[in-house]
C-alpha cells in the first residue's frame, strides 16, 4: 500500500527508475519514508573546492551530471540529494534521494518537496550555470499563468472560428480574424511555457 500519493501528473513521491514493479516501488517508499523522518543536516557539494580525492568516492564530474547539490552522513550511511534541473510534469519531481550502507548505493525515488526534518540551505551554487544569483522562489508562476491564459484565448479564438460555421450564428468580421487570432495566442502560450521551464531550471 502507498504512503504517498503517486499521481503520474503531481506525485507527492516517484520510484526511480519510472516505472518499476509495484513490490521494488513499495520497497523503495519505505526507505524515502524511513530517511524523511530522520534529522539531516545537509551541507551544498563543494564545487568551486572539491575534494581531489571525490566525495564519498565519487568524482566532480559524476556528481554534475547526476544533479547532486548537497550531501550528508549519519549514522554510518551516505547520502546525496539531488537537484534535477528538469523537473515538473513529464519529468520527475525536483528533488531526488541517494544513500548507500555498508558500501551499497541505492536510490530512494524524486519528491516536490523537501521533508520537514531536514534542514537543507536555500541555495546552492550549480556547476553547469554562470548565474551568479538565481530566479526568486515563485517567480515561475507567472510564465505558467501566462501559458495558461494565453492558451485560452488560443481555445476561445478557436471557437469562435468553428462557430462562425454553424447556421444561424452571426460573426462580425472576417472568420479568419479568429484563426489567426488562435495562432497568435497559441504561439504566445508557446512562448510562456518555455520561459516557464527556463525559470524552472535556473532555480
Amino acid at each position: 500500500m502507498s504512503i504517498y500519493c503517486r499521481d503520474e501528473v503531481s506525485p507527492e513521491w516517484e520510484p526511480s527508475p519510472w516505472p518499476i514493479d509495484a513490490e521494488a516501488a513499495d520497497e523503495q517508499e519505505r526507505g524515502f519514508h524511513q530517511r524523511a523522518q530522520m534529522f539531516i543536516g545537509w551541507a551544498v557539494i563543494p564545487w568551486r573546492d572539491f575534494p581531489p580525492e571525490g566525495l564519498f568516492g565519487h568524482e566532480k564530474d559524476r556528481l554534475a551530471s547526476s544533479d547532486v547539490a548537497y550531501f550528508a552522513s549519519i549514522d554510518a550511511e551516505d547520502f546525496f540529494l539531488v537537484d534535477n534541473t528538469w523537473h515538473g510534469f513529464p519529468d520527475p519531481p525536483r528533488w531526488g534521494l541517494i544513500s548507500c550502507r555498508d558500501g551499497q548505493w541505492k536510490h530512494w525515488g524524486h519528491f516536490p518537496k523537501l521533508p520537514s526534518a531536514w534542514d537543507v540551505p536555500d541555495h546552492h551554487d550549480d556547476p553547469k550555470s554562470k548565474l551568479q544569483q538565481r530566479p526568486m522562489p515563485g517567480s515561475e508562476a507567472i510564465p505558467a499563468w501566462g501559458s495558461i491564459l494565453a492558451g485560452s484565448g488560443a481555445a476561445l479564438s478557436l471557437g469562435g472560428f468553428i462557430a462562425s460555421f454553424i447556421p444561424g450564428v452571426q460573426v462580425d468580421g472576417n472568420p479568419l480574424w479568429f484563426l489567426a487570432g488562435a495562432a497568435v495566442f497559441a504561439g504566445v502560450s508557446g512562448v510562456f511555457y518555455l520561459a516557464h521551464k527556463l525559470v524552472r531550471r535556473l532555480r
